[in-house]
């Protein structure tokens, strides 16, 4: 039985040796068939590439096809003084002796490829000029046309064109050569740099406001808060400097300074209105370092109105709540309207940071002021974007706060009608009264929460813009006889008013313990 197991174990043996050889063999056969092809395939190349080469120019010259010459393009000249060939022949004058041989002038270099003639003849009655050199085998004449710096003969009548030189002198093909143009970034940078210079130049009417604000803490000890806001220069003279700030920065103030170089002084308050929030201080001149009060400039006023959105604008102040930075961005958004007391103000939006510390002016590229950036006027806005308040309706507020003039005041707050609401009451102009203030000229005269202005003095009124400016025409104690369309629970009427107009804001004395007095 073992001899049996040993004997089928040696088949077995026979028959696994046997097949691993033969797929030996077949492995070796295909790498060697493999080779032999990869040889082949290199002795062909190599064969081919040789009659390549040596058939290459005859097989060309029997089809007569050849390569073209790549023309090289001439180099062009450099122009060279030197005289022209005259047109035709000049028969000299009976008893004219010719002049020696020219000599160069004194300091004129030949080029390197002239070469002065040996016994150069020149045409009889023609005289060479001390700048020019002549050329080897040029005979100059009387009617030859001479290029930079040479002078016409004497007492020829033919004006002889002059031909410029490049500026700094050199050779005239380098003043050919086009500028280099700047790339993208050096154009960026200069755009930059170009902002820069306009805020520096609008940084000289801005100043540096310090509030301070008393107080008494839980202990009965009295203390000070200080904080800084920007100033608006409007105003310059010997004796005073008039400086514009939001109202809302210092209304609570119990004592206001211009700070200049960290040192701080004494500023009163003005004039200030209340609706717009803005507020005038003085500060007496005589008191400021000399320096600061010549270098100090009054701002310049533009128009917001022109505004666009897209337009480039520079934020300037204390933007981001840091006193002395700088911003720039674009108009992203306007057309919205604030209403206060007897008007409206024009608002718009920029790309720049909003902070709630943060103020100043918005500038345009003219180094113009076209905005006050505001933090009072953004109810029912998105409050997250830097608001600017429209300089073009304030101009004239300013200016007459500025002057200490009193303004007519009427007593009602209200909102532009759209067409869709002024077709619903049949009417085709008006403003909507949403609120009569207590005893406001308005209210005595009996106008009600709900009727609609259709005109003013005669005027149609179609805006709250509108009422504003008519109003600013006006001076306290004036009558204004009003058109009102009113809608009752039965019938709507027209009705005729007359208001006596009232005195807008007392002027204020001055800053006390308790703010604005």
């Amino acid at each position: 039985m073992e001899q049996k197991n040993q004997t089928e174990n040696n088949e077995y043996r026979f028959i696994r040796e046997k097949v691993v050889s033969r797929r030996r063999n077949k492995i070796k056969k295909m790498a060697l068939t493999l080779a032999f092809t990869v040889f082949l395939a290199v002795i062909f190349g190599i064969v081919a590439r040789a009659v390549f080469l040596y058939a290459d120019g005859p097989l060309k010259r029997f089809l007569g096809v050849g390569d073209e010459p790549v023309p090289t393009p001439a180099r062009r000249p450099t122009p060279t003084l030197r005289p022209t060939r005259p047109t035709e022949d000049v028969t000299p004058s009976a008893g004219v002796t010719p002049p020696a041989d020219p000599t160069p002038s004194t300091g004129a270099t030949p080029p390197a490829e002239i070469t002065p003639p040996v016994d150069p003849a020149p045409s009889v009655g023609a005289t060479p000029s001390a700048n020019v050199t002549p050329t080897a085998g040029v005979t100059p004449s009387v009617d030859a046309t001479p290029s930079a710096g040479v002078t016409p003969p004497t007492g020829s009548d033919t004006p002889v064109p002059t031909l410029a030189e490049p500026t700094g002198g050199g050779d005239i093909s380098s003043s050919l050569t086009p500028s280099p143009v700047p790339s993208f970034a050096e154009q960026y940078a200069a755009l930059f740099l170009g902002m820069q210079e306009v805020a520096r130049a609008v940084e000289q009417s801005l100043v540096t406001i310090t509030v301070t604000v008393g107080g008494i803490d839980w202990l009965d000890n009295p203390y000070e808060t200080e904080s800084r806001t920007t100033g608006i220069v409007i105003g310059k003279n010997d004796s005073e400097l008039l400086v514009l700030v939001n109202l809302d920065r210092i209304q609570s103030a119990s004592r206001i300074s211009l700070t200049v170089d960290k040192e701080n002084f004494e500023a009163a308050l003005w004039n200030y209105d209340q609706d717009y929030n803005i507020a005038i201080v003085s500060v007496a001149a005589g008191e400021l370092p000399a320096q600061f009060a010549s270098e100090v400039q009054a701002a310049v006023f533009g128009e917001s109105a022109q505004l666009s959105v897209g337009t480039p604008i520079l934020a300037l102040g204390n933007p981001n709540g840091y006193i002395g930075s700088r911003e720039f961005g674009t108009v992203t958004s306007r057309e919205s309207v604030y209403y206060i007391t007897d008007g409206s103000v024009d608002l718009f939006n920029t790309s720049t940071t909003d902070s709630e510390d943060g103020d100043g002016v918005i500038v345009n590229l003219s180094g113009e002021i076209v905005g006050i950036i505001t933090r009072t006027m953004k109810s029912g806005l998105d409050e997250s974007m830097c608001t600017a308040v429209g300089i073009t309706k304030l101009k004239n507020v300013i200016g007459r706060l500025a002057a200490g003039e009193e303004r007519a005041y009427f007593g009602i707050r209200g909102e532009d009608m759209p067409r869709a609401a002024l077709d619903e009451q049949g009417l085709s102009n008006g403003i909507y009264v949403t609120e009569v203030e207590t005893d406001s000229p308005a209210f005595d005269a009996g106008l009600k929460t709900g009727d609609i202005i259709t005109k003013a003095d005669g005027n149609f009124i179609y805006t709250f813009c509108g009422f504003d400016a008519l109003l600013n025409l006006r001076s306290p104690g004036m009558e204004m006889k009003v058109t009102l369309w009113r809608t009752g629970r039965m019938k709507a009427e027209e009705i005729e008013v007359t208001v006596v107009l009232g005195v807008k804001r007392e002027r204020g004395e001055g800053v006390g313990e308790r703010g604005l007095r």
